[in-house]
């Protein structure tokens, strides 16, 4: 065991390295539940404090605004109001008495109502009197019984303003408990503005702030404080609150969380602010609290890791060497069969797979080669089937038999594939053509052979550079033929954009009839040179050669027109004529092989001599190459676009010979038109006189430089300026004949129709229009 251990390669070592790993994954479970779990808690704690302290915050809220509330009805009763009307001198009357009487039993009614009020005081500065809810006292007696706790503030300094509504700490000494009270003082509405000095308050005790904070607090060891905006302990449910309140660190926020340390112990301190007093209502938790919450789930989670551990370590051993003996056994059997040995560089599995790749590799090799020797030798079979050198050795169905090739019908046909390009495979590397080529031709075969089973039998093979299907069965008509070679020409050309020209023979009805049709489906195949490549051609549509005696349309008159356009370097005109020849032949009823192949010859003759006879002009020589591929034109489309090619280039050819031997003389004489086109004496013999010429040289030097008379030059020149004059100006047509030359309106008019076909006149009426 130790052995196995050492080495580290081996899967022994392995195995136990992942089973541990699978056996720590619930370990590593555990510990996140543990931290997870122990957030949560600690989230449900502050959670539940931070509702708790907010409920708390809600009533003393409700308690103050009811006094806002007491304190807007109070201050809205004409009793209160006009007994501010009252002065010193009154307080002798019986009226005073009376009504300060009448005031004490009202605000002992609101008193009643209100049981958490302790007092509710109106304060007259004009007559110098204060009535509360059960007595009736001097200004300066209430000064002195109630005074402000801040340092800063003093009754002069409270009610200094006309309109005062606020919550201010005041201490009662006459009261023995020595506890801060709060006070609400208002301003009542009066009629006139301001106070008028009449004030009205009330005081409630601290500890009425907080009346239910003992029950609703989160624990036995946690208490409530409430904080004025200075910072100041209004009301608390612990005499703690004095020395927890100054290790606080200062409550800015609206609401928030701090942990402080007082005397050796950690507390959590949770606040939040009111809305309408301002003050800070604050819970304070001993930071253990969260800690005992969380101990349990702490505890089970410890034994749960510990238990792991064990099972783990335990089911580890048993599982590792269960699993491990049937491969040590293997092993064994392996290396005694192989006479191999394993040694220390590869562990249990790469000997194992070693070891079976090698006898696979073997046995591999072994059918691949009978697999191809028997391929090879059955394609060789059915080519010689098709060409019709079977030998005499064997009966045909015993040779059939050992190919395993069952003809199920004796309706046969044979379709012919031929691949046009290489579609999607095509490559620039010569090394991986002959791969893609290969490649190519199984999908073919696969496809054919697939579509040819749905409803008959099918066996492609290689032969004279096609490949050649022999399809045979029971439903094997012309029409499924067409379909069958339909839809594989689409599906090819869709997946590899490969064009292919497909040939199909006629049915036959006798094996031995299969070289007969596989000669129709090559002869089918050369009638690509009429139809063209990529389409898909029936024995039974292409015309015999014995139908065909007219010959074909390539008359004399033609062939000479063709040789005057090339040599004159008119390219498009040269183009026309054979354009019309090819389509002439086409359109025949029956369009042969052999015809074809002749009207091919007799126009690629054509070119030759053409070109023999310009052999004076340089660079004439240069066509050799393009002529050899125009020989080697497999369809006549083909052979069109070569011829074209070849066209354009002698005729660009001739051109330029043209244009370096005139001088720029045919350039120069119809410049000397555009400057003199308006002038009525220019004709030949006038630009003979400029250019020193006699008029007939002139003209035929014109004519052989630049193809055109030029007398139709001239007319055509002026034709032109006068077409632009009728459409950009409002000149009269007389007058414009005038300005290109004419003299006659009559011969201007004459002539304008000769060449657009309508008078001027009707022209600017039209285009204008």
């Amino acid at each position: 065991m130790l052995k196995k251990i050492t080495r580290t390669n081996s899967i022994w070592t392995k195995w136990l390295i992942s089973y541990l790993f699978i056996f720590l994954v619930p370990v590593l479970l555990g510990i996140v539940f543990y931290w997870q779990t122990l957030h949560i808690v600690e989230q449900e704690i502050d959670l539940s404090n931070e509702k708790l302290i907010s409920q708390m915050r809600e009533l003393t809220d409700s308690r103050m605004r009811d006094l806002e509330r007491l304190g807007l009805e109070l201050s809205l009763n004409n009793e209160i109001i006009s007994f501010a009307n009252k002065e010193i001198k009154d307080q002798g009357s019986d009226d005073y008495h009376y009504d300060a009487r009448q005031l004490t039993l009202i605000l002992n009614n609101f008193k009643l109502t209100n049981e958490y009020i302790d007092k509710i005081i109106l304060y007259y500065d004009k007559s110098g009197t204060v009535i509360t809810n059960d007595s009736r006292i001097l200004v300066g007696q209430f000064e002195k019984m109630y005074q402000p706790i801040s340092l800063h503030q003093s009754w002069s300094k409270i009610l200094d303003s006309r309109f005062i509504k606020g919550f201010f700490l005041v201490k009662d000494m006459s009261d023995p408990s020595d506890e801060a009270q709060i006070m609400h003082i208002r301003t009542p509405y009066m009629k006139g503005l301001g106070s008028d000095g009449a004030y009205i308050m009330f005081t409630v005790k601290s500890d009425k702030l907080l009346p239910h904070a003992e029950r609703i607090q989160l624990h036995k060891d946690s208490y409530f404080v409430i904080q004025d905006m200075s910072g100041k302990v209004i009301a608390s449910t612990s005499k703690a609150a004095a020395n927890s309140v100054p290790h606080m660190n200062p409550l800015t926020l609206t609401d928030g969380m701090q942990d402080v340390e007082i005397e050796g112990q950690r507390l959590t301190v949770r606040y939040t602010t009111s809305n309408v007093t301002g003050w800070k209502y604050i819970s304070v938790t001993p930071s253990s609290v969260y800690m005992e919450s969380v101990w349990s789930v702490k505890r089970l989670i410890g034994i749960y890791i510990l238990l792991c551990l064990v099972a783990g370590a335990l089911v580890t051993a048993f599982v590792l060497r269960r699993n491990y003996n049937p491969i040590q056994a293997l092993i064994r059997n392996l290396a005694t069969k192989s006479g191999t040995k394993m040694d220390g560089s590869i562990n249990e599995y790469q000997f194992i797979a070693k070891t079976l790749y090698q006898s696979l590799e073997s046995t591999e090799k072994t059918m691949v080669q009978l697999k191809q020797q028997g391929n090879a030798l059955r394609n060789q079979f059915l080519a010689s089937l098709v060409k019709g050198k079977l030998g005499a050795t064997l009966p045909l169905h015993e040779r059939l038999a050992a190919y395993e090739i069952q003809f199920i019908d004796a309706k046969f046909a044979v379709v012919v594939v031929q691949t046009e390009n290489w579609g999607k495979l095509a490559t620039d590397e010569p090394e991986k053509s002959y791969d893609h080529e290969k490649l190519l031709h199984f999908f073919i075969t696969n496809v054919m052979v697939e579509l040819a089973s749905e409803s008959n039998q099918a066996y492609m093979f290689e032969a004279d550079d096609f490949l050649v299907c022999i399809i045979n069965g029971n439903s094997l008509t012309a029409k499924e033929l067409t379909r069958v070679a339909q839809l594989a020409k689409k599906f090819i050309y869709d997946s590899l954009e490969v064009k292919l020209t497909v040939s199909l023979s006629d049915i036959h009805e006798d094996v031995w009839k299969l070289p007969q049709a596989y000669q129709e489906a090559l002869e089918a195949m050369e009638y690509k040179l009429v139809m063209g490549s990529g389409e898909m051609i029936s024995y039974t549509d292409i015309p015999s050669e014995e139908v065909s005696h007219r010959g074909y349309y390539y008359p004399l008159h033609v062939e000479q027109q063709l040789i005057n356009f090339v040599k004159s370097g008119d390219f498009q005109q040269a183009r026309t004529v054979i354009d019309n020849i090819l389509n002439q032949h086409l359109a025949a009823d029956s369009v042969t092989v052999m015809l074809s192949r002749c009207l091919m010859f007799d126009i690629i003759s054509t070119i030759l001599k053409t070109i023999d006879e310009l052999n004076h002009f340089q660079g004439i020589d240069e066509m050799n190459k393009p002529l050899e591929r125009l020989m080697n034109c497999k369809t006549i489309q083909e052979m069109r676009e070569h011829l074209l090619v070849i066209l354009q280039e002698v005729t660009n050819h001739i051109q330029a010979q043209r244009e370096l031997n005139s001088n720029h003389f045919g350039k120069k004489v119809k410049d000397y038109v555009h400057q003199n086109y308006h002038n009525p004496d220019l004709n030949i013999s006038a630009i003979g006189q400029w250019f020193e010429m006699t008029p007939s040289y002139l003209s035929k030097r014109f004519r052989e430089e630049t193809g055109e008379s030029l007398l139709e030059y001239i007319n055509l020149y002026r034709i032109r300026q006068a077409k632009a004059l009728l459409l950009g100006e409002s000149l009269s047509i007389a007058d414009i004949a005038l300005k290109v030359g004419y003299t006659e309106f009559t011969t201007f008019n004459r002539i304008f129709k000769k060449y657009q076909g309508i008078t001027a006149g009707k022209y600017r009426e039209t285009e204008s229009g």
